[in-house]
């Protein structure tokens, strides 16, 4: 359920019903209700956090207390649409599993499965970045601070490929701070030399595998069954499966795909299971 983590538990309703994020729709201060119609003016008001020069701060108190304003208004006539389209399951069963404490918590050890491309590097090189990343996550849960502020993914893949084994050497290294230098570089360096001691092969990821051209024909028509079908329904075809859902479902493990569980199991998932057939 990682794509559905966006939206949480107010957007979410809107997509069920069709509603996206264009022009603005991802904006209560700015929705207007319309006979089940969202109209969002041309003129969006500044967000939290948005630097622009023109953005004030009485307009960003603005859009955080309109957007708690609206949330009523919106849940009840989101809620009541979905009911009335049998839909109203769909959210309850997308809501309960952003429920889940684990999705919310990342243990040290299994930190490297956040890393991306972790199978395009050697084995070795995958084994200090296993033990880069649990020590980051470790940082940053002591330290109460996003992982990406403790050492970010490109100076973690950095530290992997190049293994610094001085001070000198993490000096050349671009996306590594001085600071991090300063104040972790021993620690990193030693952390670096016995990883590579003790590195175990047999746990490397492998490397992806490019399609072939009948897997890749045969994705395209999932896709292709996909859009169909949220056409049908008025929706976003990313609500039903996203491409990383139909892979998983025509090339892995069919029963860890989230197209056979729940709802959407009878939507799309039998009508896709019927097309690898």
């Amino acid at each position: 359920m990682r794509r559905r983590h966006g939206p949480t538990f107010g957007w979410h309703r809107g997509f069920l019903l069709g509603r996206d994020r264009s022009a603005g729709a991802d904006d209560p201060s700015r929705i207007v209700q319309c006979g089940g119609a969202i109209f969002a003016p041309d003129q969006s008001p500044a967000r939290p956090g948005q630097r622009d020069a023109g953005r004030t701060a009485p307009a960003q108190l603005a859009y955080a207390a309109d957007d708690v304003h609206h949330l009523l208004q919106l849940h009840t006539e989101f809620t009541a649409a979905l009911t009335a389209q049998g839909r109203i399951e769909w959210l309850r069963e997308d809501c309960a599993a952003l429920e889940d404490p684990a999705l919310y918590r990342t243990e040290p050890a299994d930190a490297w499965r956040r890393l991306k491309g972790l199978g395009r590097l050697r084995p070795q090189e995958q084994s200090v970045a296993r033990a880069l990343a649990a020590w980051r996550e470790q940082r940053a849960i002591a330290s109460d601070k996003p992982r990406g502020w403790i050492l970010t993914d490109d100076a973690l893949y950095a530290l992997a490929t190049l293994a610094p084994s001085s001070t000198a050497d993490l000096e050349k290294v671009p996306a590594l701070p001085p600071a991090v230098i300063r104040n972790r570089g021993e620690e990193l360096l030693a952390l670096i030399a016995s990883t590579r001691v003790s590195s175990d092969d047999s746990n490397a990821v492998p490397t992806p595998q490019r399609l072939t051209p009948e897997q890749t024909r045969l994705i395209g028509r999932l896709q292709q069954q996909v859009r169909d079908v949220a056409t049908q329904l008025g929706i976003s075809p990313e609500v039903l499966a996203t491409r990383r859902d139909i892979e998983t479902l025509a090339l892995g493990s069919r029963e860890s795909s989230p197209l056979m569980n729940g709802w959407r199991r009878s939507v799309i998932g039998e009508q896709l299971l019927q097309l690898i057939a």
